[in-house]
Formats: C-alpha cells, sequence, structure tokens
C-alpha cells in the first residue's frame, strides 16, 4: 500500500488564515490632525478622545472620554526640531501627518500614546497590529518608542515589545526617518464587543540632555476570522492520508 496526502494541511491552512479571510478592523493615517488636542467630540484637527489618549505629560494624564485641548496636550503642527514637550501632528515628510510627541525631563519619559477600541462583528483566532514609527534624531540623547502592550478584553497578549530606541548620537543632518513596525501574527481569541486597547510607550534610554522627537503613523489592526464550518471540515480532510492499493 502507498500513502499520499489529498492536500498539504499547511498550506491550506495557510490559505485559510492569510488571505480573504484576514479582515483590517481598525486603521488610522492621522489625516486631518493639527495637534489641537483630543475631545470626546472632536472638532476639526482633534482626535476623537474616546478612541486616543495621552498620558505622562507635565500638565497631567488624559482620560478616554475625556477633553484635553490645550498645554501638553494640543502643541499645534510641526515638522519638528522643536523643544518644547508635549503632543504634536508632525509633518514626517510630504505633507504626510503623523501623531507626534517631544519628550522633555517632565514630558513623556516615561509616557504612553494609547488607542482603543471595541471590536464589532464576527469572532477572530488571531491579531496582527502594524504601524510606523518616525524618529526626528536631532539630539544626543537615545529615547525608545515602543508598542509595549495589548490587551484583549482584559488579557494580555503581546509577548515581547516591538517598537525602537533612536541612536544617542545626533544625525549630522537630522530629518524624518521612517521604520515599519509589526508584531506578526498573534494567535487569540477576540469577541463581538471585546475592547481592545494598545499601548505605545517612550522613555529615556542614553545619553543626556534634550531628547528627539517621535511620531506614530498608519495604525492597522488585522485579524483573521474565526472559520466558518464548512472551511473547518475542509481543513480536517486535508490532514486525511488516503491508502491506494497498488496491483502488481
Amino acid at each position: 500500500m502507498q500513502l499520499r496526502t489529498l492536500t498539504s494541511l499547511a498550506a491550506l491552512a495557510a490559505l485559510t488564515a492569510g488571505g480573504a479571510n484576514a479582515d483590517v478592523i481598525f486603521s488610522e493615517d492621522f489625516t486631518g490632525f493639527t495637534g489641537s488636542g483630543f475631545a470626546s467630540a472632536p472638532a476639526a484637527g482633534q482626535l476623537d478622545s474616546d478612541t486616543f489618549r495621552a498620558t505622562g505629560l507635565s500638565d497631567g494624564s488624559g482620560s478616554f472620554g475625556g477633553n484635553h485641548t490645550s498645554g501638553d496636550f494640543a502643541r499645534g503642527s510641526s515638522a519638528g526640531g522643536i523643544g518644547t514637550g508635549g503632543i504634536y501632528a508632525f509633518d514626517i515628510g510630504g505633507g504626510d501627518v503623523a501623531l507626534g510627541v517631544q519628550p522633555g525631563g517632565s514630558d513623556f519619559t516615561p509616557g504612553t500614546i494609547q488607542v482603543q477600541f471595541a471590536y464589532s462583528g464576527i469572532g477572530l483566532v488571531s491579531l496582527q497590529v502594524d504601524f510606523d514609527i518616525a524618529v526626528y534624531n536631532d539630539q544626543a540623547r537615545g529615547n525608545s518608542f515602543e508598542l509595549t502592550s495589548i490587551d484583549v478584553a482584559g488579557n494580555e497578549i503581546l509577548g515581547a515589545a516591538v517598537g525602537l530606541t533612536s541612536a544617542e548620537s545626533a544625525d549630522g543632518s537630522p530629518a524624518w526617518a521612517v521604520f515599519a513596525q509589526s508584531t506578526g501574527s498573534i494567535a487569540t481569541t477576540v469577541n463581538n464587543g471585546d475592547v481592545i486597547t494598545l499601548t505605545f510607550t517612550g522613555d529615556d534610554d542614553s545619553g543626556g540632555g534634550s531628547r528627539d522627537e517621535f511620531a506614530l503613523d498608519d495604525i492597522e489592526v488585522s485579524g483573521v476570522l474565526t472559520p466558518e464550518p464548512g472551511s473547518l471540515a475542509l481543513l480536517g480532510l486535508s490532514g486525511l492520508m488516503v491508502a491506494r492499493r497498488r496491483r502488481g
């Protein structure tokens, strides 16, 4: 007797998990943000505080659903190279606006930017978070900016921080540098109505003096839908080994 595999189980699993079964469940590119703060009923140029908040600033920590539209929370627009600590809308090149921060001695060292939303839809079996970090390395201090937590309905699913640390030595001709980041696919269970919270953390790392600027852009959270019963049946069949009797 000779055994043969009808379909590769690994190949079919990859097809089920990766292609048409993956959905983007949240995205934000900060188009239209002008650094005017956070509000529960945001005006033009503001971010929705039901979704975004900043903590660790000298003016305090923002709250989800609160109104924070002055001081450190609303430093306005800039192309970088500034010194006053707080939250900005940074143009990181070609008009691409990102949610930015200028850390200082009492601002964002440490501090966080949090993103929170409720998932609505069919259950998920995995999550992936992709985002960009932009750095304006104009100071002789190294600072970190990382995704440090993914909380799903009170459960932490991120195994290790994802992000970067700026160089301690300043660039000779500072300019924005953008770095794509990804958690890769994380197996988890997400049910309809579950609240997902992403926490991005910044802090001092090395050196002294003033600090580089950082910006967060192009956040995309995607998930793999729970396979439908027909898909599960097909996946199970793919692992069967069929015996074929050979004659002669």
